[in-house]
């Protein structure tokens, strides 16, 4: 594998982070995702890390060329339930892997995660990633590269339908979720995730859609100028349910996973991704 030896990976301790958050910020600069027609990149606003705290512990590693970080992967120690109503069981969740345009093709995702594996590994031995679809039509390149892991090799665990609604829309759904999975609110990220459109430049009024064991308490009802998003499963009967609706997914993305093969992955927000 060619491997720059020059390179030094190494986890952030907690009291560093805010020295490297502005360096590892720059790596999303330019980045941009589907979202239907339009296409948008992610802002984690002052404090990078809030987002990823807030779903567990977290462990975050830098591939570092002299003080350029060139590469970065994040891995979180979260309890998820197997299937609704089970208990919780700890997992990493593996997030935030990015690597610089001029340093791809040279297996740093796989050199970051041998860096860590030896301390990971050992405290909870299966977890899963879930990784946006460039192309709704061609295989994931970032579920093909996990597939490929020598030490802990991942499979291809479910694709999910990312749902973007207005509130008018929402209001007329909610009762198909609630009906599907209990309770339902509406989570905003705002300055901890946002999504800027590259059709305005600007961030989308967005609420994440809370239900299932691992829901954050939001507003309880819709918000006028508010785009309401939520994910499931593509196999799951609600789509088919949306679909008499004419509601289609705008955005995809897969879920890999390592010894979770029983889990329904029912627990998985936007909120999370």
């Amino acid at each position: 594998m060619r491997i720059n030896r020059s390179l030094n990976i190494r986890e952030l301790h907690c009291e560093e982070w805010k020295v490297f958050q502005s360096r590892i910020a720059d790596l999303e600069k330019g980045t941009s995702y589907p979202l239907g027609e339009d296409r948008f990149e992610i802002d984690h606003g002052a404090d990078y890390f809030a987002f990823f705290t807030r779903l567990g512990q977290l462990r975050y590693y830098v591939a570092l060329d002299g003080e350029r970080v060139v590469a970065v992967a994040a891995a979180i120690l979260r309890r998820v339930p197997p299937a609704n109503r089970e208990k919780p069981k700890t997992v990493w969740y593996l997030c935030d892997l990015k690597v610089h345009p001029e340093y791809r093709g040279r297996y740093l995702p796989v050199s970051i995660f041998v860096h860590a594996f030896p301390k990971l590994y050992p405290r909870c031995p299966r977890g899963y990633a879930i990784s946006m679809d460039a192309d709704s039509e061609r295989p994931n390149r970032v579920a093909l590269m996990l597939k490929r892991f020598p030490l802990a090799p991942m499979s291809i665990a479910a694709r999910l339908g990312i749902i973007s609604l207005d509130a008018k829309q929402m209001q007329e759904v909610a009762p198909v979720l609630r009906e599907h999975f209990g309770c339902v609110s509406y989570l905003s990220l705002i300055g901890k995730k946002d999504i800027i459109l590259q059709s305005t430049g600007a961030p989308m009024p967005l609420l994440h859609v809370q239900f299932g064991p691992c829901a954050e308490r939001g507003f309880t009802e819709p918000l006028e100028d508010y785009v309401h998003m939520f994910c499931v499963s593509i196999d799951h009967p609600l789509l088919e349910v949306l679909r008499h609706q004419r509601i289609y997914p705008s955005a995809t993305a897969t879920v890999v996973q390592h010894r979770m093969e029983k889990w329904d992955w029912e627990f998985i927000l936007t909120s999370d991704i």
